[in-house]
């Protein structure tokens, strides 16, 4: 009888150490993996994702030998959603065993993935052309003046993206050209500025901006004077000039080759001109003159004609 319980209990130890070897075992050979990013190949040529996935991330249970999990946990697998064809702009999927991505582990299989399911927005892909808006900062040099404006090497941008981003756009933002390291004609590398116009894809991203600059020149001549428009209560004035004395400044080719007679001189007087004011001074605006020239008329001094 004794030896009847010793074989019972021996038998229940095995049965006992058997089944939490097993347990064991089945422990080392499953693993779960959270924060597996979830992420769309999208080819459908006429949507683009308006957000994210949701949820951006899951976890992923796997099961197999345990030395393929424990490389695998290194790998840090991820979900691709194929998407060839969106037919509708809100769509739910179940995420599918096959979609997840773990390189090539013999043995190894996704048992779960949590949560099961996904939610993605679609927007219609809206594609245009725009125009470069150049940006400049600082000054050319004192010594330096345009001789034409900058021009930018590439005029047109391929845009592509979701309709509510494009349809705001008017033209692409190129990063800002500091004028100050400008010493002779040629051509400067810039960029799309892509921080402004984040969430479109544009094409291409780089171009150059051409200057054209010459030595600064500066030519004073006489022009005459403009007709003086009395003020109101003033019946005359004395020691208005003839002529008034011009200056133009620029790039020595264009002052050489301006003509004075195109110029207009308008005369302008204060706003606050009083009517008993004896003595007050005329300034002049110059009209006519070239957009990369600059110009300044010499303002006269005259007095209320004596009575």
């Amino acid at each position: 009888m004794v030896a009847r319980n010793w074989t019972l209990k021996l038998s229940a130890l095995g049965i006992a150490v058997l089944l939490w070897f097993s347990v064991r075992f089945e422990a080392r050979n499953q693993q779960e993996i959270s924060s597996v990013a979830v992420r769309v190949d999208l080819t459908d040529p006429s949507w683009t994702l308006a957000d994210g996935a949701v949820p951006e991330r899951v976890a992923v249970r796997f099961r197999g030998p345990a030395l393929e999990l424990l490389r695998l946990s290194s790998d840090r697998p991820v979900i691709v959603v194929p998407m060839s064809e969106v037919t509708s702009s809100d769509t739910t999927l179940v995420l599918q065993a096959g979609w997840v991505r773990f390189g090539d582990r013999p043995g190894v299989t996704v048992e779960a993935i949590t949560p099961g399911t996904m939610t993605l927005r679609f927007e219609p892909l809206q594609r245009v052309v725009l125009a470069p808006a150049l940006q400049f900062s600082g000054e050319l040099p004192e010594d330096l003046a345009f001789v034409a404006p900058p021009v930018p090497t590439v005029r047109e941008f391929r845009v592509a993206g979701p309709r509510s981003l494009t349809a705001g756009l008017d033209s692409i933002p190129i990063m800002p050209v500091n004028l100050g390291e400008v010493r002779q004609s040629g051509a400067v590398p810039v960029r799309v500025d892509t921080a402004r116009i984040s969430g479109v894809d544009v094409q291409p991203t780089a171009l150059e901006v051409s200057f054209q600059v010459e030595a600064r020149e500066e030519r004073t001549f006489q022009l005459p004077a403009p007709p003086f428009p009395t003020p109101p209560g003033i019946e005359g004035i004395e020691d208005y000039p003839d002529s008034v004395t011009v200056t133009v400044s620029g790039a020595a080719s264009l002052v050489r080759d301006l003509a004075p007679g195109a110029l207009v001189v308008v005369p302008e007087l204060p706003d606050d001109l009083e009517p008993d004011v004896d003595v007050f001074e005329v300034s002049f605006r110059l009209e006519g003159l070239p957009t990369l020239l600059r110009g300044r008329v010499e303002p006269v001094q005259v007095r209320r004609e004596e009575p």
